[in-house]
């Protein structure tokens, strides 16, 4: 099924090069968000190129947070990346948004 919107894809390891689980990246966040929340927002699915099992933000939650920025953003694509960079501690250059 496609949504016909960006997917953000991720895996996340700690130092020792174990690959940690949805439950302990749900720890990490720094916002609150309840289990449940957190599970209707990222789950775990075979990624399209890598065929390797990595995180994602749901497509149908991306679907519906981006229908409110549909005729006010002039690039969907950047819109996307300053939603979810600050929840991801992306720092992105103020020029990537030009």
């Amino acid at each position: 099924m496609s949504y016909g919107v960006p997917s953000w894809s991720f895996n996340v390891w700690n130092s020792s090069g174990t690959l940690l689980k949805l439950e302990e990246i749900r720890r990490m966040c720094f916002i609150q968000i309840t289990t449940e929340e957190f599970y209707s927002v990222i789950t775990q699915q075979e990624h399209p190129l890598f065929h390797r099992p990595y995180f994602i933000m749901h497509p149908c939650h991306t679907a519906q947070l981006l229908t409110e920025f549909k005729n006010k953003s002039r690039n969907i694509i950047v819109t996307f990346l300053g939603l979810i960079s600050p929840l991801l501690q992306l720092n992105l250059a103020l020029e990537y948004g030009l």
